[in-house]
């Protein structure tokens, strides 16, 4: 089994940082894939991650098109939600897939695995026809909570929480391969 975890974003994507920019989604997104490549790799399972660096800039043609060369079988990617031009009240976990059997079933166990154990409010599994939803094998986008929501934010930036973000992906991973 060959995952490709797309760290989504990087430091050039105007706006994906918290009004008081402590929290940039970017590097949130970095640690996660680190750390479920981690888990999984206990598993025995190779993973490779579509940015070779937490700096490097890869298009989003790019990133199907590397998912595909490395063989990957399945593709996942993994971001923060924002909201609005000004901190709000909005929370909560989502996945996205696309509209396709094998990435709904892989959004399912992902889902399961994250919720409730994660304790955001459950925002659901939307289809979505996205660049990096349209491939070959089934893909998926999660969303791990708001940083546009104050608290949630402070969340988002706690290791022990990010530890269950990356746990949570894995789990549901490992369903998806072995359920």
């Amino acid at each position: 089994m060959i995952i490709c975890l797309d760290a989504g974003h990087d430091a050039s994507t105007r706006g994906k940082r918290s009004f008081d920019q402590t929290f940039l989604e970017y590097q949130f997104n970095w640690q996660i894939a680190q750390l479920v490549e981690a888990y999984l790799s206990q598993w025995g399972i190779t993973c490779f991650n579509n940015r070779c660096s937490v700096e490097e800039v890869i298009s989003l043609k790019e990133r199907v098109k590397r998912a595909e060369a490395g063989k990957a079988d399945i593709f996942v990617s993994i971001h923060a939600n924002a909201f609005g031009e000004e901190w709000n009240e909005v929370t909560g976990w989502e996945i996205y897939c696309a509209a396709n059997e094998s990435s709904l079933r892989l959004a399912r166990c992902i889902h399961q695995s994250s919720l409730p154990y994660l304790g955001l409010k459950d925002r659901g599994i939307k289809q979505a026809d996205w660049m990096v939803l349209r491939q070959n094998i089934p893909a998926v986008l999660i969303e791990h909570g708001f940083y546009t929501n104050k608290i949630e934010k402070d969340r988002l930036l706690c290791h022990d929480f990010q530890i269950k973000c990356a746990w949570a992906d894995a789990k549901g991973i490992l369903k998806y391969f072995f359920d």
